[in-house]
């Protein structure tokens, strides 16, 4: 049986800060200049939501469950990094549904087996709840502003760590 690397949760919370970070400046940049192209920042935020649900996956936490959330949230984000880079079709509906769902899942699973700190944990949630919203593209900018911000602050939460 392979042996599981111990989950780096510093890392992990500089890599969704950032990813948070960068999420915020490419929609505010979108809003306030009007010629600017975002992809590459959102194709660099999501590359970073990548690297830290795979370093979730690759870790010890969250079980059988917890793995197979944090991997389908790696691969969803990996799908829709490829997709703002390359015009991949409908291919990229599938990373959406693998975001959405292994985002959402992540959330749900860091919450019920109180993977990380208790605000950090509260924190991760409500930033994986507003992601999944926005990702469904069910209430625009405002929420994904929202994302990004509680994306910084589980991130924050997350390299405190206790």
């Amino acid at each position: 049986m392979a042996s599981r690397m111990r989950t780096n949760l510093r890392t992990v919370g500089i890599l969704f800060a950032i990813a948070g970070a960068l999420h915020v400046v490419a929609l505010a940049l979108g809003i306030f200049v009007p010629d600017f192209s975002a992809s590459p920042v959102f194709a660099v935020s999501s590359a970073a939501f990548t690297a830290a649900f795979l370093l979730l996956a690759l870790g010890t936490l969250g079980g059988i469950l917890g793995r197979v959330a944090f991997w389908l949230a790696a691969a969803g984000w990996l799908i829709l990094t490829i997709s703002l880079l390359f015009n991949i079709g409908s291919v990229a509906l599938v990373g959406l549904g693998a975001g959405i769902i292994g985002s959402f899942g992540a959330g749900i699973v860091v919450y019920m087996g109180k993977l990380f700190t208790r605000q950090a944990t509260v924190v991760f949630l409500i930033a994986m709840v507003l992601g999944t919203l926005y990702l469904l593209n069910l209430i625009g900018v405002i929420v994904g502003l929202a994302f990004g911000a509680a994306t910084v602050v589980a991130g924050v939460f997350l390299y405190q760590r206790k």
